[in-house]
Order: C-alpha cells, then sequence, then structure tokens
C-alpha cells in the first residue's frame, strides 16, 4: 500500500526523506535518521533564504543565554511549545539540547506531566513521542 509517499510493508513502514530511508516500526519513529534528514532539508532551505536563517539564528543565540533562567529551563519551555504546536522536528531538536544540557529523566518527564496537563491528549501524545526521542537519542534512556 502506498499513501503520500508511505510506503507499507507488513507492520514496517519505510518514507524516503532527503534520500534516506526512515523506518518506522508500528509508532516508534527512528529520531537519529528523522533529525538527520531534518537538518539536511534546513541546510537546503538555508541556502535559498540565508537572510532568514542568519535572523533566526541570531535570535535564538541571544534567546538561549543563560540569564536569570538557565538555559536548560529555557530549552524545557520550547519543548513545551514544540508539543503544543505538535512540530515533531521540534521537539527532537530540543530534546537533543535538553540532552546536551544534561537533563535528566525524571526533570523531562515532570515537563512533560506539565505539558500534557495544559494541552490535553494531542499533548500527551507528543509528550509520549519527547519521551520516546529521549530514549532514543540518550545513551541509556535514563540520564
Amino acid at each position: 500500500m502506498e499513501f503520500a509517499g508511505w510506503k507499507e510493508n507488513s507492520d514496517q513502514m519505510k518514507v524516503n526523506i532527503a534520500d534516506k530511508k526512515l523506518l518506522i516500526w508500528g509508532n516508534k519513529m527512528n529520531w537519529k535518521l528523522f533529525l538527520t534528514a531534518t537538518k539536511k532539508n534546513f541546510a537546503i532551505l538555508n541556502e535559498e533564504i540565508p537572510e532568514t536563517f542568519n535572523g533566526f539564528n541570531a535570535m535564538g543565540k541571544e534567546a538561549k543565554k543563560n540569564g536569570v533562567l538557565s538555559e536548560k529551563t529555557k530549552e524545557l519551555i520550547a519543548l513545551g511549545i514544540a508539543i503544543a504546536t505538535r512540530c515533531e522536528s521540534c521537539v527532537g531538536l530540543h530534546i537533543e539540547s535538553l540532552i546536551r544540557l544534561g537533563i535528566t529523566k525524571n526533570e523531562l518527564t515532570e515537563a512533560l506531566s506539565m505539558c500534557s496537563y495544559m494541552g490535553g491528549g494531542p499533548s500527551l501524545a507528543y509528550s509520549a513521542k519527547a519521551l520516546e526521542c529521549f530514549h532514543e537519542l540518550s545513551k541509556d534512556g535514563n540520564i
């Protein structure tokens, strides 16, 4: 069966994103390949609109600086917004940043609880995706 670029083969689904095969088993996404493809697509778009990317990057650099709020706290806020807006790329990129900043599984799940409370069912679903991403991208899923 094929639907909008998706091809199904028993319980394995494959989709070609940026010349890479992204494997999805049931509901489990390969976050490493997905983020690699996302970053490649960003690089392609950056070639077309470099001024926009430069402005966005400058704004992000300034917004993420440690101040009264730590960079980790700011990334948790960004993750909450990513979950609320249902942006898978954003979820993955902010989870990557949070892992780099040393977030623990307990800190993450506490934040995901608040995201789910404020956003209801859709945010609960994207909070589950964020936790799945954390488990895949962190070394042991228990940081």
